[in-house]
């Protein structure tokens, strides 16, 4: 059987996998599952039809730091995941995290604190998220990418593959990022950018004027 907190709620039709653990004040929507070895950390929401892999961890299961609280709709929830949602196996969540509606999240994804994905994010699989990142509606993030702290991204942005985004990053746009690209901290990238693949943007580069132009320069910048 399942170690289900007594103060969890669950959904009669949600599938609970028999080696998952259900942490304190869970709630778990309709026709939603849970995989083995999955743990669900306390005050966390799961929406309706939403998919949990293997030995994924959301939340921390034996205690959540609650004197910051993270909210989306529902007070004192740690980690929000909305209906529709696919979160694949071995990924990690920590806590103050809202996943809203029809978002992918892959295999052996990694989630800092404080972050918000709007509907229809695509995370890659072995993405590492670091914290304070915000994903406005339809990003999309390819594998094996790192995305540093205090990164925004506005509706439509796309990124490659083996991609470095360091932190303070800010997309003003639909812009599209290729492959192998770095782009170091506190660069700006304006409306309809394009950066191809594996080029570099040194730190604090300014393209939001570069609208719809495709950045190819590469620059030499020894440290990550």
């Amino acid at each position: 059987m399942p170690n289900i907190h007594p103060t969890a709620q669950i959904h009669p039709s949600a599938s609970i996998h028999p080696t998952a653990k259900i942490g304190v004040g869970v709630t778990i929507g309709e026709l939603t599952v849970v995989g083995a070895d999955t743990i669900i950390g306390e005050r966390v929401i799961l929406g309706a039809n939403t998919t949990i892999g293997a030995r994924t961890i959301i939340g921390e299961y034996h205690q959540v730091d609650t004197s910051a609280i993270f909210t989306i709709d529902q007070k004192g929830a740690s980690v929000v995941i909305k209906a529709g949602t696919t979160i694949g196996s071995d990924t990690k969540i920590v806590d103050m995290v809202a996943i809203l509606e029809n978002s992918i999240i892959g295999k052996r994804v990694s989630i800092g604190k404080r972050v918000i994905m709007a509907p229809n994010t695509k995370i890659g699989d072995d993405t590492k998220i670091s914290n304070c990142v915000a994903f406005t509606l339809d990003v999309q993030i390819g594998k094996n990418t790192y995305i540093g702290t205090n990164v925004r991204f506005n509706p439509g942005v796309r990124v490659g593959d083996n991609t470095y985004i360091g932190d303070n990053v800010r997309f003003f746009g639909s812009g599209k990022v290729g492959n192998g690209v770095k782009i170091h901290q506190g660069s700006l990238l304006g409306d309809g950018v394009e950066v191809a693949d594996n080029s570099q943007i040194e730190a604090y580069t300014d393209l939001i004027d570069y609208n719809g132009v495709i950045y190819s320069e590469i620059t030499r910048y020894p440290t990550l």
